[in-house]
């Protein structure tokens, strides 16, 4: 079977994958590891937190450029944290 992906390429997991067909097995989007075995259907990664991850090629892009610096995904708590709520309660410009 031809494989995508050669040893030694940098990859990371798609933005998005939601449940990896093996597991996240403590790898996050933001981590790239380098391909060290493909094997019939799945390829073997070793990701800095996470030796010999296996994973569907579907699963993965290569990364072309390792130095840049990628940002992780806003999460909704993040997001959130930084909107003024609208709903405080102030007091009326009307007189009582």
């Amino acid at each position: 079977m031809e494989h995508e992906f050669k040893i030694g390429d940098k990859v990371r997991i798609k933005a998005g994958i939601t449940n990896p067909a093996y597991g996240w097995g403590n790898v996050g989007y933001d981590h790239i590891g380098s391909v060290i075995d493909t094997n019939l259907s799945f390829i073997f990664v070793d990701f800095p937190t996470c030796n010999s991850w296996r994973g569907l090629e579907k699963e993965l892009e290569l990364v072309t450029q390792v130095g840049k610096r990628f940002k992780k995904p806003i999460s909704t708590l993040s997001l959130h944290s930084t909107v003024p709520n609208v709903f405080t309660n102030h007091k009326s410009d009307t007189a009582s």
